[in-house]
């Protein structure tokens, strides 16, 4: 996609998650319920009730509440919720190899544009990322 957030999560300075991606199942492999929906899980975490969350009629794995990891509702009975499996950005930073100070990734603003490259607004150096896709 065209969004900075949607191969990685970031972390800003108060630790609010940023992701806008469309990861939709849990670390255990299982679908994640629509935000929208009550079935199988009553919930109040709405796009009403957080409307800062980018949340919607979607089942794309979020942090509403700010627990400080992504998560969703699973559509499995008796299984309310579980955590998603998306790297934060810094671990892709990492796993690469680079070498970038820890607090220059937290403040860096990360923008992918169409070929995959990644800047960082930070200090204008520009980061070759191989997107993670599964």
């Amino acid at each position: 996609g065209d969004s900075p957030y949607d191969e990685c999560f970031d972390m800003t300075s108060n630790n609010t998650i940023l992701y806008d991606g469309t990861v939709s199942v849990t670390e255990s492999g299982r679908e994640c319920q629509h935000w929208t929906s009550q079935v199988p899980n009553i919930h109040t975490r709405t796009p009403e009730n957080y409307p800062e969350s980018l949340l919607g009629f979607h089942n794309f794995c979020r942090d509403p509440d700010n627990s400080g990891y992504l998560w969703c509702y699973t559509n499995e009975e008796g299984v309310r919720w579980e955590k998603c499996d998306v790297p934060s950005c810094r671990q892709m930073v990492n796993s690469h190899n680079w070498e970038m100070e820890d607090a220059e990734i937290r403040s860096a603003v990360i923008c992918q544009d169409t070929i995959g490259r990644v800047e960082c607004d930070s200090d204008k150096r520009v980061i070759v990322l191989e997107l993670l896709r599964a």
